[in-house]
């Protein structure tokens, strides 16, 4: 049984297959860049979900540049892309600045009703549709 078990520190099939190097730059599932900074401790989460292993790169670059993010504030993309992260599209907004900006109130007339109309529709759905998936008669 013993020459059939892994040996301290090797990996196999879809270990070895998914394992990083430290320095890997990847896109999360929300479109955001991460880097790998460090392998994961023993009985530690080693993905997107572990800041200490893979952090966000546009607030690492601003940390390097100007330290921790305040309390109360958002970092953002300049330009709204976030695969672009460079230091000159990133901002430090207080939240209530970015509330602001992303206002529906902020749209023209046309766009706010347009909006309101298919929330309405969307709440007709759901109100029509059971848990399972299923028209509710």
């Amino acid at each position: 049984m013993a020459e059939t078990q892994f040996k301290k520190g090797e990996r196999r099939g879809a270990s070895n297959t998914n394992l990083r190097p430290v320095g890997t730059v990847m896109a999360d599932s929300d479109g955001y860049l991460r880097v790998k900074l460090r392998e994961p401790l023993p009985g530690e989460r080693s993905g997107f979900g572990n800041a200490e292993v893979w952090k966000q790169l546009h607030r690492r670059l601003w940390e390097e540049a100007h330290g921790p993010v305040p309390e109360g504030h958002a970092l953002r993309f300049i330009d709204g892309n976030r695969q672009n992260c460079v230091l000159d599209n990133i901002e430090c907004v207080p939240r209530a600045e970015m509330m602001r900006r992303n206002s529906v109130h902020n749209l023209t007339p046309a766009l706010k009703s347009t909006i309101q109309l298919l929330g309405a529709v969307k709440r007709q759905i759901n109100r029509r549709t059971t848990n399972d998936g299923t028209q509710s008669a």
